[in-house]
């Protein structure tokens, strides 16, 4: 029976981190669809784009860090196998927030977003 709970708990880490994998692909996607644009106009559009996905995946990725983070301070062993690995994502993805907007959007992207908190 505890075997069965550890692969619950397993199933459902790696479950929240190929959410996460995918709200950072749409991210990426949108950041080299920024870096391709090459009229002005092109990067004003693929600017206020990316500055969507960002604020649309903004929570959902904070709050899947803390389910992680979550499943694995429930599971000795599981923490002892995954926990730097979640941190060295989660480092990534607060070092991307400290530092949103990127200086070649600044000017560009609408204010008022809170400043982050971290997520792990």
């Amino acid at each position: 029976m505890a075997q069965l709970a550890a692969n619950r708990a397993e199933d459902k880490f790696f479950s929240v981190l190929r959410d996460q994998r995918e709200e950072f692909v749409r991210i990426e996607h949108s950041l080299a669809l920024n870096a391709a644009a090459s009229t002005d106009e092109a990067q004003r559009t693929s600017r206020a784009a990316l500055e969507r996905v960002y604020r649309a995946e903004l929570g959902g990725i904070d709050d899947r860090f803390r389910v992680a983070r979550s499943v694995i301070d429930s599971d000795p062993e599981l923490a002892n196998r995954y926990s730097d690995v979640l941190t060295r994502i989660c480092n990534g993805w607060d070092d991307l927030k400290a530092d949103w907007p990127a200086p070649q959007m600044a000017a560009t992207v609408h204010e008022g977003l809170p400043r982050p908190s971290t997520s792990c």
